[in-house]
C-alpha cells in the first residue's frame, strides 16, 4: 500500500510513512533517519519522525539500501547500478558520487548491498550470482 509502518516497542500504535508507492527496500541512519526504496526513488525519512520526506531519484526500482556509519547511503536495483549518495550537513545536501560505470554497472539487477566497516565499499550481489566490491573513489580505499 505504499506505506512504512514504524512500531514502538513498548506497544501503542504505530507511526505511518507514506512513500507513496509499494517499498521495496528499508534502512536506519546511524542517527536514526530511516531510507525506503521503491520505483519512484529513495525517500529519507527525518530521525524525529515529522516533516517530509528527502527525495532521490535512483533512475530505477531500488531493491536494496545500506547506510555507512559516515552518513552516506549506497542504493542499488533494477538498473544493475549501485549508487552512492552524500547526505550531509545540517541542511541535508544531497548529490550522487559519480563511481565509474564499468566499475558498478551489472548485467541484471543488484539485489544486495552491505557497508564494511567505515569505508563506503559495499559488497552488492546479482541476479548473476556476481559479488562486487566498491571501493569509495574520495579516498581511494
Amino acid at each position: 500500500d505504499g506505506k512504512v509502518r514504524i512500531w514502538p516497542a513498548e506497544g501503542g500504535s504505530p507511526q505511518i510513512l507514506d512513500h507513496g508507492i509499494d517499498v521495496e527496500a528499508l534502512a536506519w541512519a546511524p542517527d536514526g533517519r530511516l531510507a525506503s526504496g521503491g520505483s519512484d526513488g529513495v525517500r529519507i525519512w527525518p530521525a524525529e519522525g515529522g516533516g517530509s520526506p528527502q527525495v532521490l531519484d535512483h533512475g530505477g526500482l531500488v531493491y536494496t539500501l545500506a547506510w555507512a556509519p559516515d552518513g552516506r547511503l549506497a542504493s542499488g536495483g533494477s538498473d544493475g547500478d549501485v549508487r552512492i549518495w552524500r547526505v550531509s550537513g545540517h541542511s541535508d545536501q544531497l548529490r550522487s558520487l559519480q563511481l565509474p560505470q564499468s566499475e558498478f554497472r551489472f548485467d541484471r539487477a543488484c539485489d544486495a548491498l552491505a557497508v564494511w566497516r567505515d569505508r563506503i565499499a559495499c559488497a552488492s550481489g546479482g541476479s548473476l550470482a556476481l559479488l562486487r566490491i566498491i571501493r569509495n573513489s574520495e579516498t581511494g580505499s
